[in-house]
This record gives structure tokens, C-alpha cells and sequence, in this order.
């Protein structure tokens, strides 16, 4: 039951960190198409 709640843990931590990466490599690709 513990190790479950672990692993969701770890997957929205790795899901968080995932979308943080995308989102400001996004944004710098914007911001290098805007110059």
C-alpha cells in the first residue's frame, strides 16, 4: 500500500519535471523566432 503511494508519487514528480522541461523549451524557441 505504502510502495503504491510512492510510485504515484514518482510519477507525478517525473510528470511535473517533464512538463517544466517542454514548457521552457517552448519558450525559447519563441523567444528565439521573436528576435
Amino acid at each position: 500500500m505504502i510502495m503504491k503511494k510512492l510510485y504515484k508519487k514518482i510519477i507525478v514528480d517525473i510528470g511535473l519535471i517533464l512538463i517544466t522541461m517542454i514548457t521552457s523549451y517552448i519558450y525559447l524557441i519563441i523567444s528565439k523566432h521573436s528576435m
